[in-house]
């Protein structure tokens, strides 16, 4: 035989296997390429992007906040019914904000607030609530609801306050609840004063305001939350929500 023939055949050999190895590893990469890449995005593609801040409210905002974003809106010339009260109060389960990340100081430690029970709604800014083994009344600090029926004064009340009332009684009625004081935890009523926590996430008070059943109002000192507080204000504002539907009650 040719020496030079077997050599040739040999290398050729070498070579053809090579090849298939080269195909095959070739063929491995695109497949994980094409597993991975659903998974790791378009930044797969861009090594210099950096996720911000924003970027991951983007991609939570919609499991956190409401997608339904229809109005709540409050009739100005009659309250709402006790059933229609109960609608709005299903509505604020779902938040329309990522409270956490506006609030001033974030989620809340429920460590070192006051558990208490809602023993009855007063009005929209004002609970009875069970506190040191006896009754006692809150006044939700930071916000202000237009005068429900409950009002002494029959000039001052309003059907707006009345429906802001309904609302607040079917969401948080007989509900446990956990308080956060501020400088003062009385006022000159001897109310007490707080700002109410549903969980670690949720404080009534804020959230009162961005659904525009409350208004934005300083009672110094008691004034941490009111900077943001105005904020949310603004919010329903803009958007014509609660009481700012047919303008200020």
């Amino acid at each position: 035989m040719n020496l030079n023939n077997y050599y040739n055949r040999v290398i050729l050999r070498k070579q053809k296997s090579l090849f298939n190895r080269f195909i095959t590893i070739s063929l491995i990469l695109f497949a994980v390429l094409l597993i991975t890449l659903p998974i790791t995005g378009c930044r797969f593609f861009n090594r210099n992007h950096v996720i911000s801040p924003s970027d991951t409210l983007s991609l939570t905002a919609i499991k956190t906040q409401k997608a339904d974003q229809t109005l709540l809106a409050i009739p100005i010339d009659r309250p709402l019914s006790e059933s229609e009260a109960v609608a709005m109060a299903e509505r604020l389960i779902i938040p329309l904000e990522s409270y956490d990340v506006l609030r001033p100081g974030g989620a809340a430690d429920l460590l070192q607030l006051e558990k208490v029970v809602i023993e009855r709604v007063v009005d929209g800014d004002t609970l009875i609530v069970r506190w040191q083994d006896k009754s006692t009344r809150l006044r939700m600090i930071g916000i202000d609801a237009p005068e429900s029926y409950s009002h002494h004064d029959d000039a001052l009340r309003t059907h707006k306050g009345e429906s802001v009332s309904r609302i607040v009684n079917a969401w948080l009625d007989g509900r446990e609840v956990y308080l956060q004081f501020d400088v003062s935890q009385f006022d000159p009523y001897d109310r007490l004063l707080a700002y109410v926590w549903l969980d670690s996430h949720t404080m009534v008070n804020e959230v009162l305001v961005r659904e525009g059943l409350t208004e934005e109002h300083r009672y110094k000192p008691t004034t941490h939350f009111n900077d943001y507080f105005a904020t949310l204000e603004k919010k329903a504002k803009d958007e014509n929500r609660g009481i700012w539907s047919n303008g200020k009650p």
